[in-house]
C-alpha cells in the first residue's frame, strides 16, 4: 500500500513538472505575437498587461508548487553565501566565454541559433524590447529557478543522489 502510495505522489508530482514547463514554454507567446504583428499601441500596452500577467501568475504557480515539496527552515543570508554566489557567477561567466569561443572553433558560429531568435525578437518592436528586458532580468530567472531547480530538484528527483538531480536538472533546462 506504501509503494501504491509513493508511486501516485511521483506520478501526481511529475505531472505538476509538466504544467510547470509548460508554463515556462507559453508564458512568452504574448511577446512572439507582437514580434510578429503590426500592431496598435493599446493592442501593445494590453498585450504587455497580458504577458507580464501571465508571468506573475506563472511564478505564483511555481513557488506554490515548490513550497509543496520543500519544507526548510529560514536561512538568513551570511557574507560566505553572497561570496559563493560571486564565485559561481564568476565560475559561470568564464564558462559561458570559453564555451563561446569552442562555438567558434569547431562549428564556425558567432552566436547560437537562440541568440539570433533574441536579437530578431528584440530588433522587431520597442514594446518587445521593453518587456523582455524587464522579463529577463525580473521574471524568467525566478520562474526557471523555481522550476528547474526548485520543483524539479525537491519534487520529482528528491529520492535521487543530489549530483544526478542536478545532472538531470540541467539537461531538462537545456
Amino acid at each position: 500500500m506504501k509503494n501504491r502510495s509513493l508511486l501516485w505522489q511521483y506520478i501526481m508530482r511529475t505531472l505538476i513538472l509538466v504544467v510547470l514547463i509548460t508554463m515556462v514554454l507559453f508564458v512568452s507567446s504574448p511577446v512572439i505575437y507582437l514580434a510578429n504583428h503590426s500592431t496598435s499601441m493599446a493592442i501593445q500596452i494590453v498585450t504587455g498587461i497580458v504577458y507580464i500577467a501571465g508571468f506573475l501568475i506563472a511564478i505564483a504557480i511555481a513557488w506554490q508548487a515548490y513550497q509543496s515539496v520543500w519544507k526548510q527552515s529560514t536561512h538568513r543570508l551570511t557574507i560566505t553565501d553572497v561570496g559563493l554566489v560571486i564565485k559561481t557567477w564568476i565560475l559561470f561567466y568564464v564558462i559561458e566565454v570559453l564555451m563561446q569561443i569552442l562555438n567558434e572553433l569547431v562549428f564556425h558560429q558567432v552566436g547560437t541559433k537562440n541568440d539570433q531568435a533574441i536579437s530578431h525578437l528584440l530588433r522587431s518592436n520597442p514594446t518587445v524590447l521593453l518587456l523582455l528586458s524587464f522579463s529577463v532580468i525580473f521574471l524568467s530567472p525566478v520562474l526557471e529557478e523555481l522550476v528547474f531547480r526548485g520543483y524539479l530538484i525537491r519534487g520529482v528527483f528528491d529520492r535521487f543522489p543530489k549530483w544526478l538531480s542536478l545532472v538531470a536538472s540541467g539537461l531538462i533546462f537545456f
